[in-house]
């Protein structure tokens, strides 16, 4: 019984030893944040400032991004030569940001952002709400995905089915 028990001792220190402690990485969110919320403001400058190289750093090579008309569904190239197209025009695309909402992710690395805008040289009565996903891939933040809608009052809605009929 003493042979058992002594044994059973044995396997089981031997066992306990054999556990990997679980290592968890201390995220500094504050920081992160910050960081993106650094990209955002320098996109936004950027694009104010109809700067195309500017804003081809900041985008991903495979990135996805979507303008507002439902063809407009875009690889980085496609995407370039639409802004370039865009800023050729004379018309004022710069923008001011009414409201901006960030979510981060918990680990810190990716953040995805939503801005209600105004660009009064496309419509001072549609708004656009602009979503975009940074996200961290090694020491560097990018822009991997954005999206632009219209944005409509609920009460709204009926008076533009009507006038688009």
């Amino acid at each position: 019984m003493k042979k058992i028990f002594l044994l059973a001792m044995v396997a089981m220190m031997i066992a306990t030893g054999c556990e990997h402690a679980i290592r968890t990485d201390v995220v500094d969110l504050k920081a992160s944040k910050e960081a993106v919320l650094q990209i955002a403001d320098e996109y936004k400058a950027a694009w104010n400032a109809e700067d195309i190289d500017a804003l081809n750093q900041m985008i991903a090579d495979d990135g996805l991004y979507c303008g507002t008309d439902p063809s407009e569904v875009l690889d980085k190239a496609a995407l370039l030569d639409m802004w370039t197209t865009a800023f050729a025009d004379s018309t004022d695309y710069s923008y001011q940001i009414d409201q901006r909402k960030i979510r981060m992710a918990p680990n810190g690395k990716s953040a995805i952002l939503v801005e209600h805008l105004v660009i009064s040289g496309w419509s001072s009565i549609l708004h656009v709400r602009q979503t975009y996903q940074i996200i961290k891939t090694g020491d560097s933040w990018g822009i991997d995905f954005i999206s632009w809608g219209f944005m409509v009052k609920n009460e709204d809605v009926e008076h533009l089915n009507k006038a688009l009929e």
